[in-house]
């Protein structure tokens, strides 16, 4: 068992954690819809500006969380007012935006359309559980540093307690699927 250390979260951390909570409710609540699918009713277009949207907000990830990092993480003299905005502005540019691309589900009376849309639904909730462990694991840092220690979610030097901030994301097979498929229909028209 490792040496259990003395941790003490600055204020505008613990701040940090609580502005988080929120957003990661509804993005759990988004993961838990795409899970459960099922109530499609756009067209394979819809699905197609979905992928666009997406591809857009993805690679947005890493300025969006680079920016919250550099606004908050890094000015522990921040006020509380602005420690919600600056999260909120996160959750505008990234998580609502997901969510909302989020809308299409997949369901197994789409008859032509069922496996880009299956594929899409796999894709979805794959990144977004991604993304909701990311920020979950941010939260449980500064929510229970000592049970995050214990688990290996960072490490110590020093004094100083060190933990991995970037989201490193992984695309699923499906999208892979999905992209070639996309691709035999643009061949095929």
């Amino acid at each position: 068992m490792k040496r259990q250390p003395q941790i003490t979260v600055p204020r505008h951390l613990k701040l940090l954690a609580q502005a988080l909570t929120p957003g990661l409710e509804a993005l759990e609540k988004g993961v838990r819809k795409s899970a459960d699918a099922g109530n499609f009713d756009q067209g394979l277009a819809d699905l197609v500006d979905s992928l666009q949207t997406w591809k857009v907000i993805i690679g947005r990830i890493d300025e969006c969380s680079e920016l919250l990092m550099r606004e908050i993480v890094n000015r522990p003299d921040i006020s509380e007012c602005e420690i919600y905005r600056q999260v909120g502005r996160f959750e505008g540019q990234l998580l609502d935006p997901l969510l909302a691309a989020s809308a299409l589900l997949y369901s197994p009376e789409q008859g032509v359309h069922a496996l880009p849309l299956k594929l899409w639904d796999a894709v979805r909730l794959d990144v977004l559980s991604q993304i909701w462990s990311w920020l979950n694991s941010i939260r449980q840092v500064l929510v229970d540093p000592e049970a995050a220690y214990q688990t290996g979610h960072f490490s110590m030097e020093g004094d100083v307690a060190m933990f991995e901030i970037n989201l490193k994301l992984s695309l699923p097979s499906e999208m892979a699927q999905l992209q070639e498929w996309v691709l035999e229909r643009a061949a095929e028209s």
